[in-house]
């Protein structure tokens, strides 16, 4: 009979630590948004570094200039400076799929760095992240628009 208990408060354990298991990058999109769950009804929330180098940010940019107005997704460009212009980059601010960390809150936290990162949804909760580098853009953004 011990056993069977230990087995179950074992269960209720590991099936907290997998709820869990994005709840540093929950609690601070909460924080950027100032509400919970806001991205119930995202598919994947898309998140880049305004000076980000490489080649995968700018595919990934010029995709959201393409997807800004697809409502299962989500983008956030985070600016360590506060300075970057985005409308130089012909980003569209004032659309609904569209958040500016311009606190950046995000890059704070250590949760961007220099690579465009997504953070697929399910049931309003993160499921899975993925970071983009240069050789995985093509097939990240081939899962996005899946």
């Amino acid at each position: 009979m011990k056993i069977y208990i230990c087995i179950f408060l074992f269960s209720l354990l590991s099936c907290e630590n997998n709820n869990n298991k994005y709840k540093i990058q929950e609690e601070a999109l909460k924080d950027l948004f100032k509400k919970e769950h806001f991205y119930i009804n995202k598919k994947a929330i898309i998140i880049i570094p305004a000076m980000g180098c490489g080649s995968c940010t700018s595919k990934i940019i010029d995709f959201s200039k393409k997807e800004i107005n697809n409502d299962s997704l989500l983008f956030i460009y985070s600016d360590l400076t506060n300075k970057t212009d985005l409308i130089f980059k012909n980003i569209k601010t004032n659309k609904k799929n569209f958040f500016k960390d311009s606190l950046s809150l995000l890059i704070s936290r250590g949760l961007l760095e220099n690579k465009p990162i997504v953070y697929f949804t399910k049931s309003g909760r993160i499921d899975n992240v993925i970071k983009f580098d240069d050789t995985n853009v093509t097939e990240i953004i081939e899962q996005i628009k899946k």
